[in-house]
């Protein structure tokens, strides 16, 4: 079983049928073990099992058969489908649980039943973050890991409700990746969540101050994710606020939620220009100009083209990204920068330059003819060439023959 990564899986459909079938067997081997079980008995102080022996198959009940032979539909459909196994990794933690913590699991899956059953996504969130309990046993990671639906996605609706109602923070980090497992590539479950009243939940958690760096990473790709897929959704975050929290979060340039954000914004800033403005409300342009300066590497090329997103037909957010000392930010990306994040820095500044006075001379001022022209001559980018050709024509006086020849035709 454990020999099974997922290199096994990119073989022929047989092969992985053949892989899943083989991974069954020695997970239900290891299930109904006579050893494991009657120690597990022993230890649990209840009488040992009788041995498992080919007799017992006929003492199961109808229940069980359906059971076990609808495990064997879903691995062969898993095996045809051409995906990884995971409703086999599923029964593999399954197997590899104690007596106790298989009990445990059972009594969570009855509460988060419950829980679908008793009320909606935002009701139960709301509890879970207003009145936190400690849980008398919390479940193990195992037992957490082991319920999953048979095409191996998380259950996370219920689960969300069941866990935030504990109140922990383990428990809410869970929650909250539940929340974004069951947004991901699932559009029904995305409409489920926003129309459910969680996205009003998840950006009151982000704003609390204990919320930790994982939750905030979590929150912001469950952010980003609904905002790639559905401009409504994307109003809805706006709405809700979640703007001026994944502001916050970018500030701190060097969490690993800052990039997440990053991203969140970059798809809520694509979906339209109102957005574009609250972007530039909340303080986002300023932050960015910080995360270009202090940020890391990796993350230069997309703060500028977020840079380039929030300017382009805004003549307010071109203002703003001036004055908050964005041209010599992205001069200096432009510079030094890999060749993908030049060419975004140029194509922000080309825009500033085309618009704004101010950007013009800011540009010639730091040194910016220079660069541009390095960009033109060594990587024939179009952006530089564009910016260099609304400079004013002493700026340009200081280039060459074959620079200017360039900037004219590149």
């Amino acid at each position: 079983r454990d020999q099974c990564d997922r290199s096994l899986f990119a073989d022929r459909a047989g092969s992985r049928k053949t892989v899943h079938g083989f991974v069954l067997g020695l997970t239900l081997r290891e299930m109904f073990s006579p050893g494991r079980c009657a120690q597990e008995q022993v230890a649990a102080g209840s009488p040992t099992r009788q041995p498992w022996s080919s007799d017992h198959d006929s003492q199961l009940g109808a229940g069980a058969h359906h059971i076990f032979a609808r495990l064997q539909l879903e691995v062969a459909a898993e095996a045809k489908r051409g995906g990884e196994p995971n409703l086999l990794r599923m029964l593999s933690v399954l197997a590899r649980m104690s007596l106790a913590e298989r009990v445990r699991s059972a009594e969570m899956y009855r509460a988060w039943a419950q829980a679908e059953a008793s009320g909606g996504l935002r009701e139960s969130l709301q509890t879970g973050l207003s009145t936190p309990q400690e849980p008398s046993q919390p479940p193990s990671k195992a037992s957490r890991r082991s319920l999953s639906s048979s095409d191996g996605k998380a259950q996370p609706l219920p689960a969300a409700r069941a866990l935030a109602k504990l109140g922990t923070p383990e428990v809410r980090a869970e929650a909250v990746r539940a929340a974004l497992a069951f947004s991901q590539d699932n559009i029904e479950n995305q409409a489920a969540l926003v129309q459910g009243g969680g996205v009003g939940v998840l950006v009151r958690l982000a704003k609390e101050a204990t919320t930790t760096v994982e939750v905030h990473s979590t929150i912001a790709q469950i952010f980003g994710t609904l905002a790639k897929s559905s401009s409504a959704y994307a109003a809805a975050i706006v709405e809700e606020g979640g703007v001026v929290a994944l502001v916050s979060l970018i500030q701190d340039t060097s969490s690993v939620s800052c990039g997440y954000s990053l991203f969140a914004l970059t798809h809520l800033a694509s979906c339209s220009n109102d957005n574009k403005h609250v972007l530039e409300q909340a303080g986002a342009i300023p932050a960015l100009v910080n995360l270009l300066q202090q940020g890391r590497n990796e993350l230069h090329g997309y703060v500028a083209g977020l840079q380039y997103t929030l300017v382009d037909g805004i003549t307010q957010n071109q203002a703003t990204l001036v004055a908050s000392g964005g041209v010599p930010a992205l001069l200096a990306l432009a510079a030094a920068g890999p060749r993908d994040a030049s060419e975004r820095a140029a194509r922000a500044l080309a825009v500033l330059a085309l618009n704004s006075a101010e950007a013009r001379d800011s540009i010639t001022r730091e040194g910016g003819v220079r660069v541009l022209a390095r960009l033109v001559h060594d990587r024939e980018c179009r952006y530089a060439a564009a910016t260099l050709r609304q400079l004013p024509a002493p700026a340009l006086s200081a280039l060459s023959p074959t620079s200017s020849a360039m900037v004219s035709t590149v």
